[in-house]
């Protein structure tokens, strides 16, 4: 065979090495042992500091979410307070129209929804008098089972009726109901001045606060605070009503959130269901007791009847007697004093109190920005002419009437600051004078309210008018029943 020629200088090595460099003697190279130990240095370095660096983070992130915890805190519980007030408030909706329901419910006579109050029968009878009418002369009486029975439960109604009646609240309640209406009060006048100090700082000459650093609403409110046991969160409200409201730096928005939700807070931490629960508890006399005195007296009308009616003329007599006496304890329930129509007039009085400052809250409201006119209410005749939120409230309103024209004006036309402030606080001014007559009418009935339920009953009046109804009509069958015998034995 022919061909090309083989190629065998590598043949017993196989495919060629790469080149290596030559090794060249005493040539000084590093020693391999210090060099591994130098570059474990730089990484235990290197690892040091990612380890401080990834310290460091963890420490802002737990900063960081420390602080978003506490955020979330903070807006839980203003979030749990907001809706703590609109449940109060839905609340207190739902008492009063229940008790405006009861009251048109009693004014249309529908007496048959009142429960009725079971009596025992009673069978035997300690009293000497009666048992000896009812071994004498129960066959010659006519009806004498049923004359007895309701006899007897004429004598309980009466009793039980006037002891209701008769009790009354003890000093710590009638404390605690003048303490928070009172509270209300000065409550709703730290309302009138916070409504002047977010004029002020909105038309841009914000209130001084005081030594303490508390502006004047923020004071007032803090003496309520201070005076009961109130919730920490309405105390808290109190350190951004005065950073806000204090300074033109603060942003419109932020001024108007804070106005708002501390006039909520001023509503609501001492509500009007606490004043009404409290004034209900020192309220002398029940409905229960009034109907218990009158059925009383009304079924001891009817054994009055009865008697006569069978013959007995001398126990009807007695019987009727016993009757006038019962009107000795139907003298002290409180019922005929007006004790119930002045803790209502007294609950009437501070609604229209509260109602007064609502009315001037939406006006400030549209004036704040926190409101926006719907096209019907603007114009002619519109929202700032509209009267008959004033009408309702049963006070003198020209003047107020007259200064929510001209704050309108004055937000409608190109007004000066000043002007806008004067406008404003003529509208807050003019509400606080139609409010003097209410805060005045709700101080005379709470004052009222406290001297009734302070006021003793008549124990003169009561037991012996009791003692007459009980003794002189079993006296009357006692005595009809000897008078029976008698005739009978000369018979």
């Amino acid at each position: 065979m022919s061909g090309t020629p083989r190629d065998d200088s590598d043949g017993r090595d196989g495919a060629a090495e790469p080149d290596r460099p030559m090794l060249v003697l005493g040539e000084d190279l590093p020693d391999v042992e210090d060099t591994t130990i130098e570059e474990l240095r730089v990484q235990e370095a290197a690892l040091e500091r990612q380890r401080r660096e990834l310290a460091e983070q963890a420490e802002q992130e737990r900063d960081h979410a420390r602080q978003r915890l506490a955020s979330q805190r903070r807006e839980a519980e203003r979030e749990l307070a907001r809706r703590q007030r609109e449940i109060d408030d839905a609340e207190r909706r739902l008492v009063r129209t229940e008790r405006r329901l009861r009251r048109q419910a009693a004014r249309m006579g529908q007496e048959d929804r009142v429960p009725r109050v079971s009596t025992t029968r009673t069978t035997r009878s300690s009293n000497r008098l009666l048992a000896g009418a009812r071994e004498v002369s129960s066959r010659r009486i006519p009806h004498l089972q049923t004359v007895i029975t309701l006899l007897v439960a004429s004598m309980l109604a009466l009793v039980v009726g006037a002891a209701l009646s008769a009790s009354r609240a003890d000093e710590r309640d009638v404390a605690t109901f003048q303490d928070l209406d009172e509270s209300r009060a000065l409550l709703r006048e730290a309302t009138d001045a916070l409504d002047s100090e977010i004029v002020r700082q909105a038309t841009g000459e914000p209130a001084a606060p005081d030594a303490d650093g508390d502006l004047g609403s923020a004071g007032l409110a803090r003496i309520v605070f201070d005076r009961g046991d109130v919730p920490s969160y309405y105390r808290d409200d109190l350190e951004p009503l005065n950073a806000a409201l204090s300074s033109t730096d603060t942003a419109p928005v932020r001024a108007a959130t804070t106005w708002e939700e501390t006039r909520n807070t001023f509503r609501y931490a001492v509500s009007s269901t606490e004043v009404d629960d409290a004034r209900e508890n020192i309220t002398p006399g029940s409905p229960w007791a009034t109907t218990l005195m009158w059925g009383g007296a009304l079924v001891l009308l009817g054994v009055t009847v009865v008697l006569w009616r069978s013959g007995a003329r001398l126990a009807a007599g007695l019987a009727l007697a016993g009757l006038l006496a019962s009107g000795l304890a139907l003298a002290q329930d409180p019922f005929f004093d007006g004790v119930a129509a002045r803790a209502e007039a007294h609950e009437e009085a501070v609604d229209r109190a509260d109602d007064v400052r609502d009315e001037v809250r939406r006006d400030l409201e549209v004036m704040l920005g926190l409101r926006t006119l719907a096209p019907y209410e603007q114009g002619d005749d519109g929202f700032w002419e509209q009267t008959y939120g004033l009408e309702e409230l049963g006070v003198a309103h020209d003047e107020w009437a007259q200064a929510r024209a001209e704050l309108g004006d004055a937000l409608a036309q190109d007004s000066t600051s000043e002007e806008l402030r004067s406008a404003a606080l003529g509208v807050v001014d003019a509400a606080g004078e139609a409010s003097v007559d209410v805060e005045a009418e709700v101080e005379t009935l709470r004052q009222s309210v406290v001297d009734t339920a302070e006021q003793g009953w008549a124990p003169g009046l009561v037991l012996p008018g009791l003692a007459l109804v009980i003794l002189l009509p079993l006296a009357g069958l006692g005595v009809e029943a000897w008078r029976r015998r008698q005739e009978g034995e000369d018979r």
